[in-house]
């Protein structure tokens, strides 16, 4: 659905080929490691698409300076940190992450708020993990608490 809204919205068609037309075109042009893109579907962790955190970052902050007007990010959940690790008192910024998984992957993108703007895109990927799944969600929320409170400071 988050695809089709973005191609209505930057590229006038929620069709799903005109949307990762326009998903490509902006992406490979945003991308500063174009060999470590490629989009074959609209599947954020699909094995036949290639993705680098660095492409998913330049992509999120293109995306807020291209359509200001247009407050996508209110469509990304805010991030709730494991129960070991919650934020400190008083933090002035949250996290607006979406997430994906699939076997051995896990992912996280979206953007550090200050008020009700995004400050920084974020996006971290761990590929081939041999832990378990929860220990690894645990690892990244905590990272993520620090990252937000650091950011925040």
């Amino acid at each position: 659905a988050f695809l089709h809204w973005m191609g209505n919205c930057f590229a006038g068609s929620a069709d799903r080929d005109s949307a990762l037309h326009w998903l490509t075109k902006t992406l490979m042009g945003a991308a500063t490691e174009n060999q470590a893109f490629k989009m074959l579907d609209g599947s954020g962790l699909s094995p036949k698409n290639l993705i680098s955190a660095s492409n998913m970052t330049a992509f999120l902050h293109l995306l807020t300076l291209a359509r200001p007007d247009k407050n996508f990010w209110e469509w990304i959940p805010e991030f709730l940190p494991v129960p070991e690790k919650s934020r400190s008192p008083g933090t002035k910024c949250s996290l607006r992450l979406k997430s994906g998984s699939m076997e051995r992957v896990k992912a996280y993108a979206g953007y550090c708020m200050r008020g009700e703007q995004p400050a920084y895109a974020i996006s971290i990927m761990v590929n081939n993990f041999v832990a378990e799944p929860a220990a690894v969600k645990r690892r990244i929320s905590s990272f993520l608490v620090d990252l937000d409170e650091l950011l925040c400071k």
